[in-house]
């Protein structure tokens, strides 16, 4: 079947040992992986989950290959002011806006 890929994508064949060296290094550091991101997300749900400041959350940069694992603090949204007197609004971009239009030919213009 690998060979079959390999002829389909113009790469050079292999004989049966190689393809499952090559599967067998593949599947302990696929399984690492998962097992890293869901441990990092598990964390920062618990914080979520707590309700602790935005300083305490953490992006998580993983990276195996040589092995590494950065760390940052995530800022705030970006607020943008829309309107002008009282009727200004504060969004961001993940804001959710949700408009029920009467007919399929309202635009959003």
């Amino acid at each position: 079947m690998a060979n079959v890929r390999a002829a389909n994508y113009k790469l050079d064949e292999m004989d049966w040992i190689t393809v499952k060296i090559k599967a067998g290094r593949i599947v302990p550091a696929l399984a690492t992986t998962t097992a890293a991101i869901a441990a990092l997300q598990t964390i920062e749900l618990i914080k979520y989950l707590k309700d602790v400041k935005l300083v305490e959350y953490r992006n998580s940069f993983l990276n195996l290959a040589v092995p590494s694992l950065m760390m940052s603090e995530p800022g705030p949204a970006t607020k943008t002011v829309i309107g002008s007197g009282d009727t200004k609004l504060e969004v961001t971009l993940w804001d959710r806006w949700e408009y029920e239009a009467s007919s399929y030919k309202v635009t959003l213009l």
